[in-house]
């Protein structure tokens, strides 16, 4: 990244709160249970700073599509301008449920690796092979928009 592109993005960016626009929608979507510390905290940062956004909960990737895809419909929402997902993860990924349905025993490993992979003691290991395709890992992505 050159200085010229950093200025521009510095130059083009958008101060909080976002302004409203008719048929846009900000999303806040909680893939951790209320009842969990990170979930609670992030509840109470989110809705304090965060208050035009429409908050939801779900539980898997699945069902965060359905949920933005049935709350867009209802409110003839014509853009999503921005989705923030709260979940557990490392710093290079996201541990999502991909599917309804996975497994409640799953959660508890998901939490054991999350504190393991904090502390540089696991990687992929193969105990995993077998259930990556009932769960995923989402790469954080940083997305730049142009004003086109």
């Amino acid at each position: 990244m050159t200085l010229k592109t950093g200025k521009a993005i510095f130059d083009e960016r958008v101060e909080y709160p976002l302004p409203e626009k008719h048929g846009v929608r900000d999303y806040i979507v909680y893939l951790v249970p209320a009842s969990d510390g990170y979930g609670s905290g992030a509840r109470y940062f989110f809705e304090k700073f965060f208050k035009r956004h429409v908050h939801k909960t779900a539980v898997s990737l699945e069902d965060v599509v359905n949920v933005l895809q049935a709350d867009a419909a209802a409110a003839g929402v014509s853009q999503i301008r921005e989705l923030v997902i709260v979940a557990h993860g490392t710093a290079d990924r996201l541990i999502v449920p991909l599917v309804r349905g996975t497994s409640e025993s799953l959660q508890p490993e998901a939490e054991g690796r999350r504190r393991a992979s904090e502390r540089g003691l696991v990687g992929d290991g193969p105990r995993m092979q077998g259930r990556r395709l009932r769960r995923c890992a989402i790469r954080p992505v940083l997305l730049l928009r142009g004003t086109g």
